[in-house]
């Protein structure tokens, strides 16, 4: 199955939904709707749908008492949106330390709940093959840009973040393409694009693959 959005709305979510099927939400507190609102928001988009609920990035350096309110916030999101991922994404200086290793491994898990998966975005210097261990060490969706990577041991579920699709409102074609190549054998994939030329983009990643929700 393939759900492919950005990683924000402008205007109405309805119409929206009527190009995507993905959408990636900032849980800053004070930033999304109440309750109500983000119901209108699970009714306007349909069925078929799915939310991804991108973490406060400050919560890597928040102190417990910030970082506990934080994650209670996600959890609070997501009892009313009823997300398929909840998006973890570390700074530069998180390093591959054995510090810092332990804490993203802590961090997911106090950000994992039924049903829902957990994706992980590292920024900064990290060698493939500390990535994928404790990708899988820590039960996580690594989150790469596969319009950039080649060579990637894809698993059969993928979220993908395409950081650059073309200028202006033209869009490279031939990346969309070899980004659906890439995920041809993939059960489940999530694709977030940044950029001008995400509609042209989601249509030819999904005439490519086939998949239903073209």
């Amino acid at each position: 199955m393939l759900f492919v959005g950005q990683a924000s709305v402008q205007g109405d979510i309805g119409r929206y939904a009527q190009h995507f099927n993905l959408l990636e939400v900032h849980t800053e507190p004070g930033r999304l709707p109440k309750a109500a609102g983000l119901r209108k928001w699970v009714e306007s988009a349909g069925e078929g749908f799915a939310f991804s609920l991108r973490v406060p990035s400050r919560v890597w350096s928040a102190d417990a008492t910030e970082s506990a309110a934080l994650i209670e916030y996600v959890h609070g999101v997501a009892a009313t949106l009823k997300p398929a991922v909840c998006l973890l994404q570390t700074p530069a200086t998180a390093t591959p330390t054995t510090r810092n290793k332990a804490r993203i491994a802590e961090l997911v898990e106090r950000l994992r709940s039924p049903g829902v998966a957990v994706a992980w975005e590292p920024h900064g210097v990290w060698e493939a093959a500390d990535l994928e261990a404790l990708a899988e060490s820590a039960d996580v969706l690594l989150v790469r840009d596969l319009s950039r990577e080649d060579d990637l041991g894809l698993g059969s579920v993928v979220y993908t973040r395409l950081l650059a699709l073309g200028h202006a409102t033209h869009v490279r074609s031939g990346v969309a393409y070899d980004v659906a190549a890439k995920l041809a054998e993939c059960e489940r994939a999530y694709v977030v694009m940044e950029g001008t030329g995400a509609k042209s983009a989601a249509k030819i990643i999904r005439e490519h693959l086939g998949d239903a929700a073209s």
